[in-house]
């Protein structure tokens, strides 16, 4: 077959290569592809009313070589307007002008559907608006902004008012509000995914119910976070605790509000800029950042250590499938008919051996510390670990990194892995 999937391996002298997927390859295929014709369109604003008319202005575009846009003159364009059942409401036919450009306008029925309607160049969509039978607002739900750090197990307090535009506080509005608690990670350690974790992260709704405001318009609700689950402070996690309410006047106008607080084990969270593999350039800057839960900057007492870790001798493969639950072969008989492939854990820096300390250093933080370790760190992998202590809390960051230098060669890295 001239078209097939391959998985190989090349070999120049020492240097070898290991490609980490399947690669098609596809022959007699070499023609330049051309865009088809492209068209901008614009109107005068998004939401209409029943008979209002629709101000729309386009340009339309062609593609010459390379690619290259180039404006379309004297093109002939038929526009229509479809409803929200996909049928033809009107159409008007237009020519671009000398710059490429056209306009014109639609006049929305009265009797016609609401909802969303597409605007389209023959069978091409282009452009949506929407038609609806709105009202201008009288009032708004106004949310509170917390400054608060929490941590889990505090109570959290939404609150709020009601006001109309005018300033005036609404009492004795009727509303109803959901809160829902969703887990978050706020930063992944570059060993996470290379391992090949995934985070799918879990809704559960908290509170379903109802409020009234008081005599000046304001309304405050309660909520008591939970503790997190066995386990998952690893990842530094977040519980966000999200809350939508929905107000109600006597006039059936219906205004919403949303706010939303994170709730973490500690106030604050440690990141670094490190990667799986570091280009030994990048080792001049490395930053150690310390964030409250709102992403703000906050000083630390930070404690770091490197340790070069033993890496192994050979390369290794990627995995073509997920880690076995059980191992049915020895180690031995499996590298015996799969010399390059993992077995169990041999490519997962966690689990080797340190070396020694090569860096350890205390150092007062005001939320970001630079650190040079061109002349520290060579070519091989190393441990970090990160201590930061603020107003009696610890939080403690653990990362894996390899270090390469272009004029060197290495034993048990896959350049794949690593792009």
């Amino acid at each position: 077959s001239k078209e097939t999937y391959n998985y190989f391996i090349l070999k120049k002298g020492n240097d070898q290569f290991y490609s980490a997927a399947w690669m098609q390859f596809h022959a007699d295929r070499h023609h330049e592809y051309v865009s088809p014709p492209r068209t901008l369109l614009f109107t005068d604003r998004s939401l209409y009313r029943p008979g209002q008319i629709i101000f729309f202005k386009g340009l339309h575009l062609d593609h010459g070589k390379n690619n290259i846009p180039k404006i379309r003159t004297a093109a002939s364009l038929t526009i229509r307007l479809i409803d929200v059942n996909g049928n033809e409401v009107t159409k008007k036919a237009v020519v671009t002008s000398e710059f490429g450009t056209f306009a014109g306008e639609f006049a929305i029925p009265m009797s016609g559907l609401k909802g969303s309607y597409s605007i389209m160049i023959g069978d091409d969509y282009i452009h949506q608006i929407q038609v609806e039978e709105y009202k201008r607002p009288k009032f708004e739900v106004l949310m509170d902004t917390v400054k608060e750090s929490f941590v889990a197990g505090d109570d959290l307090i939404f609150s709020g008012s009601v006001m109309s535009f005018s300033g005036v506080p609404l009492d004795k509005i009727q509303a109803n509000y959901r809160v829902v608690r969703t887990e978050r990670v706020l930063y992944f350690p570059c060993w996470y995914f290379y391992r090949g974790h995934h985070f799918s992260p879990k809704e559960e709704e908290i509170e379903n119910a109802s409020l009234t405001t008081d005599a000046n318009g304001k309304f405050s609700i309660k909520v008591k976070s939970t503790k997190f689950e066995e386990g998952s402070v690893d990842l530094q996690k977040v519980y966000q605790y999200r809350l939508t309410i929905d107000a109600i006047d006597k006039n059936g106008e219906t205004q919403s509000g949303e706010s939303s607080l994170q709730v973490s084990n500690n106030p604050f969270v440690l990141k670094t800029n490190l990667k799986n593999v570091m280009i030994s350039s990048q080792l001049k800057s490395l930053q150690v950042e310390t964030e409250n839960l709102n992403a703000a900057k906050v000083d630390a007492d930070l404690e770091i250590k490197i340790y070069e870790l033993v890496a192994p001798k050979e390369a290794f493969r990627p995995r073509l499938f997920a880690k076995p639950d059980v191992f049915k072969y020895t180690k031995e008989e499996y590298k015996s008919w799969f010399p390059y492939d993992v077995y169990k854990d041999e490519d997962d820096m966690s689990t080797w051996t340190v070396k020694s300390t090569v860096f350890q250093k205390e150092v007062k933080s005001n939320g970001i510390v630079d650190l040079d370790l061109s002349s520290i760190c060579s070519s091989t992998s190393y441990k970090i670990e990160i201590v930061a202590k603020r107003n009696g809390k610890v939080v403690e960051l653990k990362d894996y990194f390899s270090v390469l230098y272009a004029k060197e060669q290495y034993t048990y890295l896959t350049p794949m892995l690593y792009q």
